[in-house]
């Protein structure tokens, strides 16, 4: 192999500042989470990075021992830097400042993971029903390293703050995702790319089927002037209602609350066409509430007149106005303020354990530490709270949490990012550790096929070779996804000459997404219980290579399908192995068939 593994950072930022016009036109909109078009843009050669996996929102502290594990030894704490999705993330240093000892800690308000990346996945990003759910997973990937300078720190402002709010803005999200299932919106074909209708959501139904929110608004303002409380809904269709295929269906489905005592009030209808996606917005009255939690009931108007109209829930949303008060089962509590009070907005909470500490998270990699003072309209327990940058101008989010409860994400992993010189190999092989074993007398089976293309008999190629675990902390910021296999190939043909052909060879099995094993169909209809699906299981020996969707098509890696050129820019085949030997077998029978050829 010529160009194995090595290349020249320096040379490829000259690279990339060329031809940085072209590669933004290679690619779809709406990848603003990301650092740049292909997700590699803020890793610094040379730097150690350590991989850190969050699965729930929270405040995160790493210890002294958590430092120490990293080979963090001699490493001034001010130089640690905090990253997630290409972006530096702001952290609170503690302890001795520029000395790793005993007291040494960082704490982060660290967040699980979102639909924010997958908005590259779809043609049309509108179609994108829940923002907030991945298609591949919940944990999401921070990275810790360190250089030569000093890493990003939180904020501290201190204000005097007004009269206290009578009520905090509190939302309830119930994300109803218990089923894998697709819906073709061109009725009869499945696409590559992610569809409105395609996805997490609840099963298909015509109802009538009830879902519940969180037991989370327990102290319910109602006092005049107070803010309604507000439901959204959000449903996204699951046939083709009455005529199907033409594409003429209609769905209309009844939104009501219900009430403690089981009572069903009517909130609106909900009309919408095929495998779309629609949100409404309702008001609701305090008594929909019991005991904290809201349910909301859909059902198709009229079924027996309309068959077929069959829908699924993709997530209920409530936000009302809530008393300050701390519940003494939760250390924590998430809320916004209301835009429409005095800023900066200041609350006061009494029966507030005294390590509770307040934070702006609005952005939450610049997030605000807001240290409490005594209350001045409370008695000696209650703590004052005041947010300068949420005032009358804006709604922020905000977030109180006892800093003597904290989260510790799992030991963190060393990352060895690798230098590729992406105009220098023109044989591209994307495969996985499983298949770099041994096989026979072959130390490994991945490398033993990669050398044969780099052989005369092999055609010569200048090959290279990757994993695709290596591509999602390298391309992807460390999430999961097809994705990442997209940025590094676009990557690849945006940084070679317009005469170079690249091959890309896919050494390795996928699993379509929302199958399981023995399936060998897509199921349109019901789907599959979530929990069967390769974003429950992992990759089960067999997802090694990720595919598209369950319409699988490689040429989704490297062609512009988001500007309807569906033409692959690197000739791409897959060989679908899951064991060093099938890798060998595959392997010998293109030997033969190429000695025979010449």
């Amino acid at each position: 192999m010529k160009q194995p593994y090595t290349a020249g950072w320096q040379f490829i930022k000259t690279l990339l500042s060329s031809s940085l016009l072209l590669l933004l036109l290679l690619l779809s909109a709406g990848a603003q989470a990301q650092s740049g078009p292909f997700g590699n843009e803020w890793i610094v050669a040379g730097q150690p990075y350590y991989k850190l996996k969050v699965w729930r929102d929270g405040m995160y502290r790493l210890d002294y021992n958590y430092l120490q594990s990293l080979n963090a030894t001699g490493v001034a704490p001010t130089r640690f830097q905090l990253w997630r999705r290409g972006k530096e993330v702001a952290v609170y240093q503690g302890g001795t400042q520029n000395t790793l000892d005993a007291t040494s800690y960082l704490e982060f308000y660290g967040q699980r993971n979102d639909g924010a990346l997958d908005r590259e996945y779809y043609k049309n990003p509108a179609d994108q029903a829940n923002r907030y759910y991945s298609f591949y997973t919940d944990t999401a990937a921070y990275f810790i390293t360190w250089g030569s300078r000093a890493g990003k720190r939180v904020a501290q402002p201190v204000a005097a703050g007004g009269t206290p709010h009578a009520w905090r803005l509190q939302t309830a999200l119930k994300l109803v995702v218990g089923g894998y299932v697709q819906g073709p919106t061109e009725f009869v074909a499945h696409l590559p790319w992610l569809e409105s209708s395609e996805g997490f959501f609840s099963g298909t139904t015509g109802g009538p089927f009830s879902t519940r929110t969180d037991s989370l608004l327990r102290a319910i303002v109602t006092t005049p002037g107070a803010p309604d409380i507000r439901a959204e809904v959000c449903l996204v269709g699951g046939s083709v209602p009455g005529n199907v295929g033409s594409g003429l269906g209609a769905h209309t489905v009844n939104v009501r609350a219900v009430a403690p005592s089981g009572a069903v009030r009517q909130l609106g209808v909900l009309t919408f066409l095929n495998y779309n996606v629609v949100r409404g917005t309702y008001t609701l009255l305090p008594g929909d509430l019991n005991n904290g939690a809201v349910d909301i009931n859909c059902a198709t108007v009229q079924r027996g007149a309309t068959p077929g109209d069959l829908w699924r829930y993709s997530y209920v949303k409530v936000k009302a106005p809530q008393q300050n008060v701390w519940f003494s089962d939760r250390h924590s509590t998430w809320f916004q303020n209301d835009s429409l009070l005095a800023g900066p907005a200041t609350y006061e909470v009494d029966n507030v354990p005294p390590t509770v500490v307040g934070y702006d998270i609005e952005d939450p990699w610049n997030v605000q530490r807001i240290a409490p003072t005594a209350a001045q309209t409370l008695g000696s327990t209650g703590r004052r709270f005041v947010f300068p940058s949420a005032t009358s101008a804006a709604t922020r989010r905000l977030y109180l949490a006892d800093a003597a409860v904290w989260l510790t994400p799992p030991t963190a992993r060393r990352v060895n990012f690798r230098a590729i010189n992406p105009a220098a190999p023109n044989y591209v092989i994307i495969t996985h550790p499983q298949l770099m074993q041994p096989a026979g007398t072959v130390p490994n089976a991945a490398r033993a096929y990669a050398s044969y293309r780099a052989s005369v008999a092999g055609g010569r190629y200048d090959t290279l070779m990757v994993t695709a675990p290596l591509l999602y902390d390298q391309f992807h910021y460390g999430e999961r996804s097809v994705i990442a296999l997209r940025h590094f190939a676009l990557w690849l043909v945006g940084s070679s000459p317009a005469t170079q052909t690249k091959y890309l060879l896919l050494l390795g099995k996928a699993r379509a997404p929302g199958t399981q094993p023995g399936q060998s169909y897509i199921l349109t209809g019901g789907g599959i219980v979530a929990a069967n699906t390769t974003r429950i299981l992992g990759e089960q020996g067999q997802d090694l290579v990720p595919c598209s969707t369950a319409s699988t098509s490689d040429n989704f890696l490297s062609s512009d399908w988001p500007n309807n050129n569906f033409v692959a820019k690197m000739p791409t085949g897959r060989i679908p192995a899951t064991s060093p030997q099938e890798v060998m077998n595959y392997l010998a029978k293109i030997q033969q068939h190429e000695r025979y050829q010449r």
